[in-house]
């Protein structure tokens, strides 16, 4: 009677670890799922969510320079996803064409960086035409996909 008892007791412990250890996993796989983030924003979305955070004059100065780069936060100014489909035909190819290959890739970069730029020249153009107030409020926001900003250091 008292070895049916340990082996019963024996079992029920193993069962139990096993269940914990499942609940374990499971929980580990779902969060890696479902907070897994997504790729990067476009940064002309970033600009243009960073003018509805700003004065009304100021957004609105912003937005006239996305326009005035041809940037429209509703279309991506580069397509990633439209490039690494070129890239994957291009590797599946048969005959194989490195040269081809190579050419995506440089137009893909070349492409990502004229977008930009163009970002680039209309943040500058419309923080020189914004309110100090405008700026100030521009240098405080934060992209949400962006890792947070280092705690001030303080030298003793």
């Amino acid at each position: 009677m008292i070895a049916l008892l340990r082996f019963v007791s024996t079992h029920r412990w193993i069962a139990l670890s096993s269940l914990a250890l499942n609940l374990v996993l499971v929980v580990v796989i779902g969060s890696h799922l479902w907070f897994r983030p997504g790729p990067p924003p476009d940064p002309v979305q970033v600009v243009a969510r960073a003018a509805d955070a700003l004065p009304e004059a100021d957004g609105q100065i912003l937005r006239l320079a996305l326009k005035g780069e041809g940037l429209a936060p509703d279309r991506r100014a580069f397509d990633p996803e439209a490039l690494l489909d070129q890239v994957r035909t291009a590797l599946r190819a048969e005959p194989f064409d490195p040269a081809a290959l190579n050419a995506l890739l440089r137009k893909g970069l070349a492409d990502r960086d004229a977008a930009d730029q163009a970002v680039v020249r209309a943040v500058v153009s419309a923080a020189t035409a914004m309110s100090a107030d405008g700026r100030h409020r521009l240098a405080g926001l934060h992209c949400l996909h962006a890792p947070p900003p280092p705690p001030p250091s303080s030298k003793s």
